[in-house]
């Protein structure tokens, strides 16, 4: 198998799995020095795995998130 062809058999697989990616944004209350709490931004990835809409994600990304918000790919 040539470099060429491995090519095109990853970009076939990245087209066939991309539109199962979501990235994941989130807001966190986070202590930003000793008198004051602020909004951090955060962000991940995760993977539709049902056609129902359940998505799964490191436990991190989401952790103690205020809010949360998903782009779909």
């Amino acid at each position: 198998m040539s470099l060429g062809d491995l090519e095109k058999k990853f970009i076939a697989v990245v087209e066939d799995v991309l539109p199962s990616v979501v990235s994941v944004y989130t807001t966190v209350m986070a202590r930003v020095d000793l008198f004051r709490v602020a909004p951090v931004q955060g962000m991940g990835s995760g993977v539709i795995v049902e056609e129902d809409g359940i998505i799964i994600t490191n436990a991190h990304v989401v952790r103690k998130a205020q809010k949360i918000g998903l782009q779909l790919h």
